[in-house]
């Protein structure tokens, strides 16, 4: 303990991001439970996120929560696509800030790897019985139609008009953001999702400004990552 209490040990110091001050560097990365019923936060989730709060982490980063429905990667990913949602993040944030934590949450689109079975659950396709039991099917959103491997859904190739209604979701979830009361917002841009299908040549064979050279495959993250500055 007295090396960790050590002038030339950083990990209690504040650290600051913009105007985001956090009380130590101790951040907890974001989880997928995928705990949500609807899009909607269960008081698992304020069990779950408020105990690292509790136990005095700077950051607690809420899991991957979807910009759109049909976004979603499972049926219990949180969302903030619709202003409903707001006060049951509202609630959750201003739990964990009462311990003095800072809170983030991580906006995403699935792409091709949406529609999904939740991890626990195999992380595999919707099977008939899912169905029966009643959960969701529908059919991703990509870049291209382009089915992550064999077995994996085939998803429909995003048109402009789709594109633009993308960006708009991005935007409109990190305003929802900010009115929740979030401190830090990251958009996802890894693990196969929409922002990074965009990004990989593999997933993206597109032909029009937004596929082919690494510019135009950058093209929409870097505009889903202006557009939602702008708004904050």
């Amino acid at each position: 303990m007295e090396e960790l209490m050590s002038p030339d040990v950083k990990l209690f110091s504040e650290f600051s991001l913009r105007s985001v001050t956090l009380k130590n560097r101790i951040a907890i990365s974001p989880m997928g439970t995928y705990s949500a019923e609807n899009g909607m936060l269960q008081p698992f989730h304020h069990t779950h996120y408020a105990s690292f709060a509790m136990g005095g982490a700077g950051l607690v980063m809420i899991e991957q929560t979807s910009i759109t429905r049909r976004g979603r990667v499972t049926n219990g990913d949180p969302g903030l696509w619709e202003d409903g949602q707001i006060a049951g993040m509202r609630a959750l944030v201003s739990h964990m800030k009462s311990y003095g934590a800072k809170v983030g949450i991580q906006l995403n689109h699935g792409g091709r790897k949406s529609s999904m079975q939740r991890a626990f659950r195999g992380n595999a396709p919707l099977t008939e019985r899912d169905l029966a039991m009643g959960e969701e099917c529908w059919t991703p959103l990509a870049p291209s139609a382009l089915p992550l491997a064999e077995g994996w859904l085939t998803p429909e190739a995003i048109n402009a008009d789709q594109l633009d209604g993308l960006r708009q979701a991005f935007v409109a979830a990190a305003r929802r953001a900010v009115l929740a009361g979030f401190d830090l917002i990251e958009i996802h841009m890894a693990h196969g999702y929409l922002l990074q299908n965009f990004l990989s040549p593999l997933a993206n064979h597109r032909d029009d400004d937004y596929g082919g050279s690494l510019e135009n495959r950058m093209r929409f993250p870097l505009e889903v990552g202006s557009a939602g500055r702008a708004v904050i």
